[in-house]
């Protein structure tokens, strides 16, 4: 089977395939700029919203390795503030399965703001030079801007009223094709994690996959 055969005319965005470092299927269509008719390219950065969670998986994970945080740390040990209706007891552990509360523990325990610590551990490790999380006012070159359908009018508008004007722990990185390709060749091929957390964070920690929906989840990544 043909990959490009099921891709639906009406795409728009750029798709890229890969298999052992060989490229399976590369497709760019519609615009980055819809007012402007700025068309997609294979470099256009596009926000990933909650895929981007998976960084703040493996930067916890990385602190976890380095003595600096444990699994069964709580909120309440790492961060001394109060959090309202939410259960000080909770732990790294279930967090890793919640995301907001985890890049405020990067921050606590490192020093650095969570997309500092991510940029310098994981996107400058992996090579991802396209990668970083930008004030929705600020971006830079070949950002994708994003739509929202709006039925009443029949026709889009942009996200920017409808999403945080940057991204947090919950996701919001811009990413491009290729970046996401050398995340997952970076990690999987041990530059982020011991091989021994790697099957931790990518085995099934909640969910037993009975509802094809809901399916289950590791650490950071959805199955």
């Amino acid at each position: 089977m043909d990959i490009k055969n099921i891709i639906d005319k009406s795409f728009r965005g750029v798709v890229y395939v890969l298999q052992d470092n060989n490229i399976l299927c590369e497709r760019v269509s519609g615009f980055r700029d819809l007012a402007n008719e700025l068309p997609n390219t294979i470099d256009t950065k596009f926000a990933s919203a909650s895929a981007g969670k998976v960084f703040v998986a493996v930067g916890i994970l990385q602190l976890i390795e380095c003595g600096k945080l444990n699994f069964d740390d709580t909120l309440e040990t790492i961060l001394a503030m109060d959090l309202h209706n939410i259960d000080p007891k909770v732990t790294v552990r279930q967090l890793l399965t919640g995301y907001v509360l985890l890049a405020m523990m990067i921050e606590k325990v490192t020093g650095m703001y969570f997309d500092e610590y991510l940029q310098k551990n994981i996107f400058s490790v992996c090579d991802m030079k396209s990668t970083g999380y930008y004030e929705l006012d600020k971006l830079p070159a070949n950002c994708a801007n994003h739509y929202i359908y709006c039925n009443d009018s029949g026709d889009y508008r942009t996200n920017i009223f409808s999403v945080d004007v940057k991204g947090t722990g919950a996701g919001g990185a811009f990413i491009t094709v290729k970046d996401i390709a050398a995340f997952w060749k970076g990690l999987l091929e041990g530059k982020l994690l011991s091989p021994e957390m790697i099957s931790e964070m990518l085995r099934k920690q909640s969910g037993d996959g009975s509802d094809k929906e809901e399916g289950y989840y590791g650490y950071g990544v959805f199955q």
